[in-house]
């Protein structure tokens, strides 16, 4: 199997959790009736999961913001990939996503995809590729050849993908040790729905928006890229959610519970004085400053909320990917 596709069975849920919300992965994305995950898949979701996100995936792929994103948005090698390799048509394929990421990297992530899947095809395929089948609490899987995830501690760190066929039309994809577990968590009734705080702030995204997500904030806080200020701040948070609707535009909340009101009004307090200098930065730009402008900061007591409002028209300030008649190669 090819790197991508190794880290797309590996990493999938850290792709949900982190973006999903943002837009920007519905270009990769494809609905149960109703933007509601199924409490099926929440049956094979840990209780002691740490994030938790979800996706209307053919909502998004039908919205008038991801026909615009496509316009300036490479075609995606990955994507096709994935397909040759496994037979999974992202953009067809997919109603919608359930990610469970449990701990602080992509080996207890387990993805839940529902929709329409062709099973012969996905076994052949994945066995050209160097799976191989296997049984598991009555299940099938197609479990890899062990993938090199870099060094953990001084230690190399192997992952090992794999794909279950679970209930009719869903599949389950990630580290083959977290996929156990997740049909493990299944058949013991040791889920999510018995994490009571868990439940708690899942209820409160659930028919919010297409894409949602809801954890610890200490697993946003932990990400190496995030800049230092932000990361102090979020340290005083316990709980983040995000949602989304990305319909013609993208529309959304992102929520924050603090440990304490002083750690919320500082929060607060350094996210209004970011958006004081990104408008005038933006200001020069109708576009942008409209985008702006629509980020809101609200909140009292140990809650910190921000609400945005992201048209389409911004994504006319991305280049487009597409060659200009100046850089297409002479035949």
């Amino acid at each position: 199997m090819a790197p991508s596709t190794r880290n797309f069975l590996v990493g999938s849920a850290v792709v949900v959790v982190a973006g999903l919300c943002t837009g920007l992965v519905a270009f990769y994305g494809g609905a149960l009736s109703g933007r509601e995950a199924a409490r099926t898949e929440f049956s094979y979701i840990p209780s002691d999961v740490t994030a938790v996100g979800f996706a209307d995936v053919r909502n998004i792929m039908d919205s008038q913001f991801r026909q615009k994103l496509h316009e300036v948005m490479p075609t995606g090698a990955e994507k096709d990939r994935l397909f040759a390799e496994t037979g999974i048509d992202i953009e067809r394929d997919i109603d919608t996503v359930v990610a469970g990421l449990t701990g602080g990297d992509s080996t207890g992530a387990v993805v839940l995809l529902r929709g329409r899947f062709d099973r012969n095809r996905i076994e052949a395929l994945a066995t050209e590729h160097g799976m191989r089948q296997e049984q598991y609490g009555g299940n099938a899987l197609l479990v890899g050849p062990a993938v090199d995830a870099g060094i953990d501690g001084g230690v190399p760190a192997p992952h090992v993908p794999s794909i279950a066929f679970l209930d009719d039309g869903l599949l389950a994809i990630g580290e083959v040790s977290a996929v156990r577990r997740a049909i493990d968590v299944a058949a013991s009734g040791a889920s999510v729905t018995g994490n009571a705080e868990m439940m708690r702030f899942i209820n409160t995204v659930q028919g919010s928006g297409n894409a949602w997500m809801v954890g610890h904030a200490d697993q946003v806080a932990s990400q190496p890229q995030l800049p230092d200020m932000i990361r102090s701040q979020i340290q005083g948070l316990q709980w983040l959610s995000i949602s989304a609707d990305i319909d013609r535009d993208v529309t959304g909340i992102i929520r924050g519970e603090a440990r304490d009101d002083e750690s919320a009004q500082q929060l607060r307090t350094m996210l209004s004085g970011a958006l004081v200098a990104a408008r005038m930065f933006g200001e020069q730009d109708p576009r942008a400053a409209a985008a702006l402008n629509a980020i809101q900061t609200s909140g009292t007591g140990r809650n910190v909320e921000l609400s945005f409002l992201l048209p389409a028209t911004v994504l006319d300030l991305v280049p487009s990917a597409s060659p200009t008649p100046e850089t297409v190669p002479a035949q």
